[in-house]
């Protein structure tokens, strides 16, 4: 399968770039090339600005487009418009949902619909999609590369050892999919011809599980009033990170235990 990545040189994308490469298919990158500008040398780049300029690939066919840099509607539109290939993957978020204090939201749940935030803005992206694009909303993304350092500075804290501050209340729900189970799962649902919209989240646990999966012997001290952390969500809204997962897991999702996305995560960061 020929695949155009938009992107593919930073943690989600370039976990996709090793599993569709892996799995010998070809590979086009389209990005800025400000980010790993190293990485990936055996395939074929192409440098430009998706906000401003696609003219780069005019004229060129691809299977399927991967797209997990587009965060608004405008810049996804415009990929969508100029570029020509059969299936379009876009990776939106479990923050479309319009109502983040439910507990177990499916994929039908209501979405936003106004609002210039990261969540509306990925709601509205989705609405400029073709009608059979695959849809992948992932939660907390977790793993190697992650330069957004939600979950590494967690595993930072407990490796340290110690005790170190921790938002209450340690029970509040969490789900973190580790991006190399999101990227092959994106990649088998493509494969397949699956479209549509897919909650793709790691099993669900709490903060405190969290912090125990993580290597090290660090104890925390919980404390409120504590939006100076990662992960750390407003009272009343613990269940943002509770979706459910039962059209993925029934598509075959497979994951990992959070024990070794911990200790991959904290490998990466030692090195």
């Amino acid at each position: 399968m020929r695949i155009l990545v938009l992107g593919g040189t930073a943690f989600v994308g370039r976990a996709f770039v090793d599993a569709a490469t892996a799995a010998g298919h070809e590979l086009t990158l389209f990005n800025r090339g400000r980010t790993g500008p190293g990485l990936f040398p055996d395939l074929e780049h192409v440098k430009g600005d998706r906000e401003r300029d696609l003219s780069q690939l005019d004229g060129r066919h691809f299977d399927a487009v991967y797209d997990s840099s587009g965060y608004t509607p405008g810049v996804v539109r415009r990929s969508v418009d100029a570029l020509d290939t059969d299936r379009y993957v876009y990776v939106s978020t479990i923050s479309v949902y319009a109502d983040p204090t439910v507990a177990g939201r499916d994929e039908d749940a209501p979405l936003l619909e106004h609002g210039g935030g990261y969540g509306a803005q990925k709601a509205a992206s989705e609405r400029v999609l073709p009608a059979d694009a695959l849809i992948v909303r992932p939660g907390v993304v977790a793993g190697p590369h992650d330069t957004t350092d939600r979950f590494p500075y967690w595993v930072r804290a407990r490796a340290a050892g110690g005790r170190f501050e921790a938002p209450a209340p340690p029970e509040h729900p969490i789900q973190l999919i580790d991006a190399r189970d999101l990227a092959t799962f994106t990649l088998e649902l493509l494969e397949r011809g699956a479209a549509g919209p897919y909650n793709v989240v790691g099993e669900k646990t709490t903060f405190a599980g969290m912090l125990d999966a993580c290597p090290g012997d660090g104890t925390p001290d919980w404390v409120g009033g504590s939006d100076r952390f990662p992960l750390w969500v407003p009272p009343g809204e613990e269940n943002v990170f509770d979706v459910s997962d039962a059209r993925a897991l029934q598509a075959g999702l497979r994951r990992r235990p959070l024990t070794e996305t911990a200790r991959d995560t904290l490998t990466w960061v030692e090195a």
